[in-house]
């Protein structure tokens, strides 16, 4: 289990075992004691209600051992059920999904239930979404009559989620460059409407004056002073 290895690593694990003939039975429960309010925060609500009589860190580990490790059918089914309906969903980083993939797999180990590297990355090419089918079916195909490994799937599946990142930026920045241009265009043809129709009010607004009289209002043809 994990928390084995997180207590051998900090050097509390000898309550999972027993009794070190030279230490002292207070000590001992003390130790006991530490060790058992590290492991109990990190179980769910269901899973402390089933283990709460257990009062030593011994007992407790073999408690959990006989829940979630021994081959128990309901167990596998469970596990089983989570493996086969796992679904990658759009939103959700190939990464992740990968790392749920890996932990039911390793939870059906514990169970004694393993499964071939072909079947698992057939189970996970399966599990991915509709539009990852351009890469799903290359990898399939790919190898013929051999069989596929894990590994490498895995990696193809993260870098087609890089091109696939790389294809949405491309097109944002491509978007933002033609709005730009758009707004350039659309700004530049304003301002050549306002100073043609400046243009145009100036010259049909402006004042006449008559080369006769030197009047304004009128030209020389109207003009009734020159008697033209």
């Amino acid at each position: 289990m994990n928390m084995e290895d997180y207590l051998y690593g900090k050097k509390l694990h000898k309550p999972l075992g027993e009794k070190p003939a030279n230490m002292e039975m207070e000590e001992w429960n003390e130790l006991d004691r530490q060790v058992l309010g590290i492991v109990r925060p990190c179980l769910s609500r269901n899973v402390v209600a089933n283990v709460a009589k257990e009062t030593t860190t011994k007992g407790l580990m073999i408690a959990l051992s006989g829940l979630y490790e021994k081959p128990f059918a309901n167990n596998k089914v469970r596990f089983m059920k989570q493996l086969f309906h796992l679904r990658m969903s759009m939103n959700t980083p190939i990464a992740r999904h990968l790392n749920d993939f890996n932990s039911l797999i390793n939870q059906l180990s514990t169970v004694e239930v393993n499964f071939e590297d072909e079947l698992q990355e057939l189970i996970l090419l399966a599990s991915l979404p509709d539009s990852w089918e351009p890469m799903r079916a290359p990898v399939s195909n790919s190898v013929g009559n051999e069989k596929l490994q894990l590994k490498v799937v895995e990696e193809r599946c993260l870098s087609e989620e890089v091109r696939k990142n790389d294809g949405i930026e491309k097109g944002s920045a491509l978007n933002v460059d033609r709005g730009r241009n758009y707004n350039k265009g659309s700004v530049k043809n304003k301002w050549r409407s306002k100073s043609r129709g400046k243009s145009k009010s100036n010259f049909g607004g402006r004042t006449l004056e008559c080369w006769g009289c030197g009047k304004t209002g009128h030209m020389l043809r109207q003009c009734k002073a020159s008697g033209s």
